[in-house]
């Protein structure tokens, strides 16, 4: 079974990393933790990643797992640095959903 990736960006649509197969829950109405191997661009796994509360929050992309009702989280910030890395969320919609 192939691995699952699960890209991580800056508002600006910049990639500055992903997960693989991440372990993703929804704990509260429309907000996700997602935690796993976070890897760097270009595919190195770093032993940390630096996180700043006054940054502008990341986007992460869960278009690749279908189990979710949103395609996408934003207002993304890092709740752990050190591997497994964890970040938490907040879904939106899929574009045809009407809810």
């Amino acid at each position: 079974m192939p691995d699952v990736i699960v890209p991580v960006y800056t508002w600006a649509g910049i990639k500055v990393g992903y997960f693989v197969n991440p372990k993703v829950e929804r704990f509260a109405q429309d907000h996700y933790s997602i935690c796993g191997h976070f890897c760097q661009p270009d595919g190195s796994l770093p032993d940390r990643i630096e996180f700043n509360p006054q940054v502008l929050p990341y986007r992460v992309d869960l278009s690749g797992l279908e189990e979710f009702q949103h395609a996408e989280l934003s207002g993304v910030y890092v709740q752990r640095g050190r591997q497994p890395v964890a970040m938490t969320g907040v879904g939106r919609n899929k574009p045809n959903d009407q809810s």
